[in-house]
């Protein structure tokens, strides 16, 4: 088992709570509600315009944060009446949340078995067990697809960070406005509700969220939605308005998407009163760089142009 495999924290998805902002959003909680929730993830990066590289397979853990339970001081999580394991809080979180990532899906479904039954114990206020039954569906059919972006009328080419995440390279000054689009969601085994998203953020120096398109909670077998993000030049990243399809970008933007599709099972009463709520998820993320690039100058190409003669001239020499 591998923890936290990507070091930079700042680049971590800020739409983790995607599942109880779906769930508590769609059903119209109060601010008082709470969550919990467990959950097993495919995580990839897209590495190319229809190519994808899977990062890490994953199980969540956790309860929503200090907005719903501000009283709660502790959990632990026990899995198959195995050992009983302290979750830390998160800060960058702003819950009680754990993240366990595996190589392949085989050996995470052998420490979380699909059938799997999950007891969250909170301590403090409200306190008590919460007992989260996994669907007992093969997570090769209760998956979604991977998101996958296509990007529409901006040419580029890929190169890859320190973790292998795909960039795009955008030539800014090449373009006014393209679109990138999401593809849709479909799983092989359908749970009772579903959500879909998408969202923006701007990691030039560190991770401020720019916006993000969330479908809510679906009921499965609905049609889901059809995403895509408008990029305008010489907008700021937000697009200079609360429209979370239209943003901006200029010759220094660096921009990371991100889709996730959810599909929910066991959705329920979780027992902590004030409309709590409990369920178990098999998700699907990709993440994608978008990075502007500026056109090589007029001195560049000169310089390229004689170092190419001179490559000419010396092999002619030793001909």
């Amino acid at each position: 088992m591998r923890e936290h495999l990507v070091p930079d924290r700042s680049l971590l998805r800020h739409c983790s709570r995607a599942v109880a902002a779906a769930v508590l959003g769609a059903l119209s909680a109060t601010a008082s509600a709470g969550f919990v929730s467990s959950s097993l993830e495919r995580y990839s990066y897209q590495t190319g315009d229809s190519a994808l590289t899977i990062r890490s397979y994953d199980a969540f853990d956790e309860i929503s944060g200090p907005d719903q339970f501000p009283a709660v001081t502790g959990l632990t999580v026990q899995v198959d009446g195995g050992p009983e394991e302290s979750v830390a809080f998160d800060s960058f979180y702003n819950a009680f949340k754990r993240r366990q990532s595996w190589g392949s899906a085989a050996e995470m479904v052998a420490a979380r078995p699909v059938d799997a039954t999950i007891v969250h114990r909170l301590q403090g206020s409200p306190a008590g067990a919460v007992s989260i039954i996994a669907p007992g569906v093969a997570f090769a059919d209760a998956v979604p697809v991977s998101p996958v972006f296509e990007v529409i009328g901006a040419d580029g080419y890929w190169t890859y960070n320190a973790q292998g995440e795909g960039i795009f390279n955008f030539r800014a000054a090449n373009v006014d406005s393209f679109t990138v689009r999401l593809n849709g969601y479909a799983t092989s085994a359908a749970g009772p509700q579903f959500f879909y998203l998408l969202s923006v953020a701007d990691v030039r120096g560190g991770y401020s969220l720019v916006d993000r398109q969330h479908s809510g909670l679906l009921p499965g077998g609905a049609a889901a939605p059809s995403f895509s993000a408008t990029l305008t030049r010489g907008l700021p990243p937000d697009g200079g308005d609360a429209d979370p399809t239209t943003f901006g970008f200029d010759a220094g933007s660096f921009l990371r998407l991100e889709g996730e599709f959810g599909n929910v099972f066991g959705l329920a009463d979780a027992g902590l009163g004030e409309g709590s709520l409990k369920a178990f998820v098999y998700q699907s993320n990709t993440s994608l760089l978008l990075q502007a690039v500026p056109e090589p100058s007029k001195n560049s190409l000169l310089a390229i142009g004689a170092l190419l003669v001179g490559f000419a001239v010396i092999r002619r020499a030793r001909s």
